[in-house]
Order: structure tokens, then C-alpha cells, then sequence
């Protein structure tokens, strides 16, 4: 290869990559947020499936296992979705409590999820805010 093959082949290389970054930047972020003391893990991510389905999911990461009784997903103030359930979580599994093709795409929303669960002990409530993650690198589904 001569030089200026090299130098093309570079540009046009660089020239994707930041077309990918600008591409990826510009996508609806996923959401993630911890409760303060770390017990629950919620995400509201792509599940980069051919139709667009975004999940929100619960982590538990307590000791002993947990009944959640209600779920409320709420942007600015506005509940988007709720789903009450009699579910029982143990530590480190996932509860799926929303799969829809509707993204939160501003990034400045505020997300809140309010958790109502209860143990042998009795009933508590989270709310955990979600906070976008931005990402660099998203592959186009086309």
C-alpha cells in the first residue's frame, strides 16, 4: 500500500468512527439508579431487539428475600407506568416490571421509581432516581 492509500484508508476510518459517536450519542440513553443503600438496582435499558423494546428491570441485592407489592415509574412528576404484583425477590434476581417500545429520551427528565415491598419485618418504600447513561457506541438496527 502507498502512503496516501494509508492516509485515505486512516480518514475514512476516523470519519466512521465519529460518524458512529455522533449517531450513538444522539440515541435515547438507558437509565440506571441505586436505592441509597444499595439494595436495589434498577435499570430502564434497550433490549436491542428488531421491534424496539426497552425493559425495566429490578435487581434485588438484600440478605433475605423480599415481596415487592408496587412498582411506579414516574417522568417529572407523571406516572408513565405501574404494576402491582405479589413477587417475590431473592438476592441478585431480576424483576422485569415494564417491557414497552416507549423511550425516555431527554436526558434532563426527571425519573423517578418508587418501590413498595415488605420483608418478615414489614413494609418499606423506595424511590430511586434514575440517571441517564450515555452511549458511545450504539449499534444501528436496520
Amino acid at each position: 500500500m502507498t502512503n496516501k492509500k494509508i492516509i485515505y484508508f486512516i480518514a475514512i476510518f476516523i470519519l466512521c468512527l465519529v460518524s458512529w459517536v455522533i449517531y450513538s450519542l444522539n440515541q435515547p440513553p438507558e437509565w440506571e439508579g441505586y436505592s441509597q443503600n444499595k439494595d436495589w438496582k434498577t435499570t430502564f435499558k434497550d433490549e436491542r431487539s428488531p421491534k424496539g423494546f426497552w425493559n425495566g428491570n429490578l435487581t434485588w441485592n438484600g440478605k433475605e428475600t423480599v415481596t415487592i407489592s408496587n412498582v411506579i415509574l414516574t417522568k417529572n412528576g407523571t406516572e408513565l407506568h405501574s404494576v402491582d404484583s405479589k413477587e417475590e425477590v431473592e438476592n441478585g434476581h431480576n424483576y422485569n416490571y415494564l417491557t414497552t417500545t416507549e423511550t425516555i429520551e431527554n436526558k434532563k427528565d426527571e425519573v423517578l421509581l418508587t418501590i413498595n415491598w415488605n420483608d418478615k419485618n414489614g413494609s418499606y418504600e423506595e424511590v430511586i432516581r434514575l440517571e441517564p447513561k450515555i452511549r458511545y457506541f450504539v449499534v444501528p438496527l436496520f
